[in-house]
């Protein structure tokens, strides 16, 4: 199964590995740039790659499970704008990508 993975997705990621690009005016450093480009394309890939196995595996989460692992991550953002601002970035709160990575009841 193939996915197209984007230049945008690229740019998320190498951000969302490198927090400290708004200390650089929003860029990385040239001289991280090809380390934190090359780990966030194997950041996305293995990613993908989970997603598809466990779409592939039929995978459930279940939803209690599912809303604590929700509450437990947003209390790592100092602000619901932050948070958000994180997770549109890397598009990780996508309901279907996050019921396809535990086995157990239906979404």
């Amino acid at each position: 199964m193939g996915a197209a993975l984007t230049d945008a997705d690229l740019q998320r990621e190498m951000l969302a590995m490198f927090p400290y690009a708004r200390q650089h005016g929003g860029k990385i450093p040239p001289s991280m740039e090809a380390t934190v480009r090359q780990g966030a394309l194997q950041m996305i890939e293995f990613e993908e790659l989970v997603y598809q196995e466990a779409q592939r595996r039929k995978m459930q989460i279940n939803p209690g499970r599912l809303d604590y692992a929700m509450s437990e991550f947003r209390q790592q953002f100092d602000s619901e704008a932050n948070f958000s601002e994180i997770s549109g970035r890397r598009n990780c709160m996508a309901p279907a990508k996050l019921c396809a990575t535990e086995s157990s009841a239906p979404c």
